[in-house]
């Protein structure tokens, strides 16, 4: 008798993994939105996480600022 290998086992442990990931990365998104976007809700985030406002800020002043021609639609690059 053969031994049963690991194999669909570790398929379906992957494909859990990488669901939690993308899940993960689209949480983490969402929250950077919301903290972008919407004061109330970055005061509330600042009161009772302020580390995570911290890490924002720190985000925010890494990336590259966006041209307002870039926003309206008519960037070329």
């Amino acid at each position: 008798m053969a031994p049963k290998t690991m194999e669909p086992v570790a398929r379906k442990i992957f494909k859990g993994v990488l669901f939690l990931e993308v899940l993960g990365v689209f949480a983490a998104y969402g929250l950077y939105y919301r903290m972008n976007t919407s004061r109330d809700f970055r005061c509330t985030m600042n009161k009772r996480f302020p580390s995570v406002l911290e890490g924002v800020g720190t985000v925010n002043h890494l990336s590259p600022p966006i041209p307002i021609f870039c926003i309206l639609n008519t960037c070329t690059h």
